[in-house]
């Protein structure tokens, strides 16, 4: 039960850090620094999207953000 608490928890917080980092560096509210905030907000969203996906975080933690792509299936 603790464990299952523990996981909800963490879901909700990296969620609302997510979106508070994405709102923070969207390039629409930082037209004075276009460039910058878009990088900042694809590495922003790309990082929610591996953490959020259990198989993809397994493969970033053992790879890094530098191995190749894995094959997608059909």
């Amino acid at each position: 039960m603790l464990v299952t608490s523990t996981i909800a928890w963490v879901r909700r917080w990296r969620g609302k850090a997510y979106r508070k980092e994405a709102l923070r560096w969207h390039p629409d509210k930082n037209p004075d620094q276009k460039e910058a905030a878009e990088k900042r907000f694809k590495d922003i969203s790309q990082a929610f999207k591996v953490l959020s996906n259990p198989d993809e975080r397994a493969h970033f933690d053992r790879y890094g953000s530098e191995a190749p792509q894995r094959p997608r299936g059909p």
